[in-house]
């Protein structure tokens, strides 16, 4: 079962992109799914006589019971990356998507009615009114420190270093993937208003959160969602499609356990299904093993914001049919994820993202 988990962000924090630790650091603008795995793993050993190798922990945090997914400003979904803004006016001119347009070879005009460029969104969609949408942008805040030296009592010469952190007072909202069992043993560990600690600079106050709520996820019908796209007049109607979004960086492996840069059917097990349009880029991920006090290992990952698109012949089948089969066989995809340690965020996905159908109209497309 999915649940939303709701943190408070009450000191500010600094969750990095990668190990590297220089003069200069920059904040995510969310919080990853391995962070606060870690500070939760973290809370459970802080308790007198916990250990790593309690049956309690292997359930909660290495058994792929629990899927702790990237914690996102108010909660809100990333932009695909097939999403075109205007640059001049994006709040107010029309956005368009350009996935379901380009399987049949077109794709939106590159400049906007106002002849300005058209680009990507930027920071993670806001809805507004009359299906317009806004950038949202986590809020942040620039800081500087020194370092002492211990037997002078005065700043060191040349260790002086700035951090780009996350403020304090905004919320996080993400997904919690666990079966029943997992998750009352969860709520027992991290009750509402419980402090957890994430990212670097905790010695200094920073990266403390705190624990809202945690309640069900509203559930959404994705058969729903998938009539609603083989609706749409861009698509040819003998076939039958559907497609994945990804809302966090994705680890696909190929048969050399090399990293893979495109979904393909047999990854949700649905290998009938052709890929037949994607957009998509790759990204480097790591991270540090506080317990450890070392850096992690750096895999290639398919980016967030990725989305693909999947399709079949129609002959054969009844497409309600078709369709009932397809949300029952893709409703794993967006409870537990694609790809490897999905347990730590990795792969959190949609079927048929509402934002896809912003299709733009026939003058419009080149």
């Amino acid at each position: 079962m999915i649940y939303t988990a709701v943190l408070a962000v009450e000191s500010p924090t600094l969750v990095a992109q990668t190990s590297h630790s220089g003069f200069e650091s920059e904040s995510l603008a969310y919080v990853p799914g391995s962070a606060w795995r870690g500070a939760a793993a973290g809370a459970y050993l802080a308790a007198p006589g916990a250990a790593a190798g309690d049956e309690k922990f292997h359930r909660l945090f290495l058994e792929d019971q629990v899927h702790y997914g990237d914690l996102r400003p108010e909660g809100l979904e990333v932009w695909p990356l097939s999403v075109r803004r205007c640059k001049n006016e994006p709040e107010e001119h029309a956005t368009v998507d350009a996935l379901l347009a380009s399987a049949s070879g077109r794709l939106p005009n590159a400049e906007c009615d106002c002849k300005a460029k058209r680009g990507l969104g930027r920071g993670y969609p806001e809805p507004l009114e009359d299906g317009r949408y806004r950038d949202h942008k986590p809020l942040q805040q620039l800081r500087y420190h020194v370092q002492i030296d211990g037997a002078t009592r005065r700043t060191r010469t040349g260790q002086f270093f700035a951090m780009r952190t996350l403020n304090a007072g905004q919320r996080m909202m993400g997904r919690i993937s666990a079966t029943e069992a997992a998750y009352e043993e969860l709520r027992a560990l991290l009750p509402d208003g419980v402090e957890l600690w994430a990212g670097r600079g905790r010695s200094r106050g920073q990266g403390r959160l705190v624990l809202e709520r945690m309640l069900p996820c509203r559930q959404n019908d994705v058969g729903a969602r998938i009539r609603k796209m083989n609706g749409n007049g861009l698509l040819a109607q003998d076939r039958i499609w559907f497609s994945v979004t990804f809302l966090s960086p994705a680890i696909l492996l190929d048969e050399w356990l090399l990293g893979r840069s495109y979904l393909l059917g047999e990854d949700i097990g649905l290998p009938e299904y052709t890929l037949s349009g994607w957009f998509s880029r790759t990204v480097k991920v790591s991270g540090w093993h506080a317990a450890a006090g070392l850096p992690k290992g750096e895999a290639v990952a398919v980016s967030a914001g990725s989305a693909f698109l999947f399709s079949r012949k129609a002959e054969g089948v009844t497409r309600e049919e078709e369709y009932g089969r397809l949300a029952k066989a893709l409703a794993p995809v967006e409870e537990w994820g694609v790809g490897e340690r999905c347990a730590e965020g990795f792969g959190e996905a949609v079927v048929c993202h509402d934002l896809h159908n912003l299709t733009p109209g026939a003058e419009d497309l080149v």
